[in-house]
């Protein structure tokens, strides 16, 4: 993505932009998220990695991104957190260690979600007896 936006461009007008450089559509709920109406003072110019762009301006807001079956999944910290709960749950996760584990995964902002949630099942798999 390489795009420059004038003073008062919205958050929201950068990330549909990202997402279309890569044939994505923002997930419809995120639009309508008040963080998304935010403006930018002095304009950006967003260059780089779609993926890059997308995590700069998501995360500040709290939210984690993945692309789940060709469409864009947006995800707030607690959505995430609910969703891991859920995925520890339905594979029976009793090991205290690999609950530690996944809790540490969970509270580094910078790993996608699909990594952290892919983490979780790895380790889990691992940890249980066989």
């Amino acid at each position: 993505l390489r795009k420059s936006y004038a003073p008062g461009v919205t958050i929201g007008e950068i990330v549909r932009d990202a997402a279309r450089s890569v044939d994505l559509a923002v997930p419809t709920d995120l639009l309508g998220q008040s963080f998304m109406a935010q403006q930018i003072g002095n304009g950006l110019t967003a260059a780089g990695k779609t993926r890059d762009v997308l995590t700069s301006l998501l995360a500040p807001f709290g939210y984690s991104w993945s692309i789940q079956d060709g469409r864009l999944q947006v995800l707030s910290d607690s959505q995430v957190r609910a969703e891991t709960h859920q995925v520890l749950t339905t594979i029976g996760v009793g090991n205290q260690d690999c609950i530690k584990l996944c809790r540490q995964l969970l509270g580094d902002s910078g790993a996608a979600l699909e990594y952290r949630l892919e983490t979780i099942v790895s380790l889990s798999q691992i940890e249980q007896p066989r």
